[in-house]
């Protein structure tokens, strides 16, 4: 069989990592917490994984009862017939109804849907139910039609003859073309006792028994598969004057959560965890409790996306950040986040923009550079002398300009903008950017040993560095904490650091914060910092309430288990 086929069934079968909702890249030595030696398809999933071909959906579950979706199947194959950019010119065609959400905007897939449409694959004006799961009959009638639309590239070759189904009964006329060249070309086979059950979905670990066949690799035996690694459970206590919980991040997926689901607003501790799933859960980094607008005085990264960046002032040092990696590993890195974007278009690449700050308030006459979500809020305030709308794609999908008052900010996209017009080239990205251009936008976590980041919150001060209690007025003021500061003062602290066998410690405890950084060494700790403290002291271990706030928070640092 041809190697383009073979890519084609990698692409039908198992979702790889060309579309955005996939999850990250497979690499050797993965282990899969929802696989174990008796998992059924855990012997296909290994061997793909290990060569790469397949991908978790996250970084340690493969969720082989996962099924695929319409838009998903027909993203594979259109991937396996064209270049990735070259969909770029559909996706304004709005010739399919599902191809735009509500508000008139391509969807991530509306360039495939209407290329589909375009090319007879599907029919113009219909819908297509591309979130909908794909059944087995519908999976080869879509990979016949794209193969008679391109042949070439699709050319189902036949290796043996066309199988007959036990349940040929229950298999659709219009199918049975589509059926008899997919059989024969090995693309598609029957259960163990011969049907092909046609209204069945196609899930991700018969996709990966599929491919093991087709790629002729070898299954692995059961004694090969890895037995995850048993849950341990957070060690409680207090000790050293402090109260607090161990555990190891690798049995808990960590996230940021906003007070509702917003930036500088408050709601009670406990209404921000509801319905979380929190195992742990803590205050998060300090704001301006004085304040109208609740300020988050810190740097945000959740999910692997950021949420707020606190840009460090020149002359400041970088303020400590608890980080989470995609691997699920700890530590604390002293870092600040760059954002660049450029446009390049008719083979002419425009000046970049730099220094771009994320969801941070800006009056009238501030001309930084600034990206917007949802966590923002819903429109940009005041005016803008430019903005463009950028889907998750990096996809432009609307441009602004002239000085437009309160552009919405997408629920699912961002926005980039500028107040003020900067002159000469500074402004090139935003002048000849269109709909349909790909931004290229690039995130540094400067000064950080790692850059895979899941999880990050960013307060201070540093108390423990390097195994040594780290701290004095000085290296306060340095990372923004001057001495009039309660944040360095006397009163109740909530303490985060690392182990370094890279487990977690949080703590509670009261005193100066040398003293905080004595008690995290006594602890174990290598590196620690301050979270928030006094009345947002928060923390809560599978329903023990350990600390709780005297005031309002605007964010929490939960671990969920996985």
């Amino acid at each position: 069989m041809k190697k383009r086929i073979l890519s084609i069934l990698m692409a039908v079968v198992l979702m790889v990592s060309a579309l955005p909702v996939m999850g990250v890249s497979a690499k050797k030595g993965q282990v899969f917490m929802d696989i174990n030696p008796d998992t059924w398809y855990g012997p296909y999933v290994y061997p793909l994984s290990e060569q790469g071909i397949v991908n978790g959906m996250d970084d340690t579950h493969f969720k082989g009862r996962n099924n695929l979706t319409r838009a998903e199947f027909l993203i594979l194959l259109g991937n396996s017939v064209m270049n990735k950019p070259e969909f770029s010119k559909y996706t304004d065609l709005h010739l399919c109804p599902d191809a735009d959400d509500s508000n008139g905007r391509p969807m991530w897939y509306a360039a495939y849907l209407n290329w589909a449409a375009q090319e007879g694959i599907i029919p113009a004006g219909e819908r297509f139910r591309p979130r909908e799961a794909i059944l087995r009959y519908e999976a080869v009638e879509l990979t016949y039609t794209v193969h008679k639309a391109y042949s070439s590239a699709i050319p189902l070759t036949p290796i043996k003859e066309a199988l007959g189904f036990a349940d040929s009964a229950d298999i659709p006329e219009s199918t049975l073309e589509a059926l008899a060249a997919c059989s024969s070309a090995g693309v598609i086979s029957g259960d163990t006792e011969g049907r092909f059950l046609p209204n069945k979905t196609l899930n991700r670990g018969e996709g990966s028994r599929m491919m093991c066949s087709m790629l002729g690799i070898e299954p692995w035996d059961k004694s090969q598969i890895p037995t995850p690694p048993k849950f341990e459970a957070p060690k409680t206590g207090s000790a050293y004057g402090a109260t607090y919980v161990e555990f190891d991040p690798q049995y808990f997926t960590p996230k940021v959560v906003l007070a509702k689901g917003k930036l500088d607003t408050t709601a009670p501790g406990s209404s921000i965890v509801s319905g979380q799933n929190a195992y742990i859960a803590v205050n998060g980094t300090t704001f301006d409790d004085n304040s109208s607008t609740k300020d988050v005085n810190g740097t945000i990264v959740s999910g692997g996306q950021v949420v707020r960046d606190l840009s460090t002032p020149d002359g400041q040092t970088n303020k400590p950040s608890f980080v989470i990696d995609t691997n699920g590993r700890s530590s604390i890195q002293w870092m600040d986040i760059t954002q660049t974007v450029k446009l390049t278009k008719d083979g002419k690449t425009y000046k970049a923009i730099e220094n771009i700050g994320h969801n941070l308030r800006i009056g009238d006459n501030n001309s930084t550079r600034m990206i917007y979500t949802k966590e923002f809020g819903s429109t940009i305030p005041g005016k803008v002398r430019y903005a463009l709308e950028v889907d998750k794609n990096n996809k432009v999908t609307k441009v602004y300009k002239n000085s437009t008052s309160n552009v919405p900010i997408p629920s699912s996209d961002y926005v980039l903008f500028e107040r003020k017009e900067r002159g000469w080239d500074n402004d090139d990205v935003f002048k000849y950017a269109e709909v349909g251009d790909t931004i290229d936008r690039q995130i540094v976590y400067k000064g950080s040993s790692v850059q895979n980041i899941q999880t990050s919150i960013s307060c201070g001060p540093t108390i423990l560095k390097n195994g040594a209690v780290y701290g004095n007025s000085s290296t306060y003021a340095q990372e923004g904490f001057d001495s009039s500061s309660n944040v360095v003062g006397g009163g109740t602290h909530m303490l985060i650091g690392v182990k370094p066998d890279g487990k977690v410690v949080i703590a509670c405890a009261s005193g100066s914060q040398r003293q905080m950084g004595q008690i995290m060494k006594n602890l174990g700790c290598k590196d620690a910092m301050n979270l928030d403290g006094g009345g947002s002291t928060y923390l809560n271990c599978n329903g023990r309430q350990m600390a709780s706030p005297g005031r309002q928070l605007t964010n929490m640092l939960i671990f969920v288990k996985k």
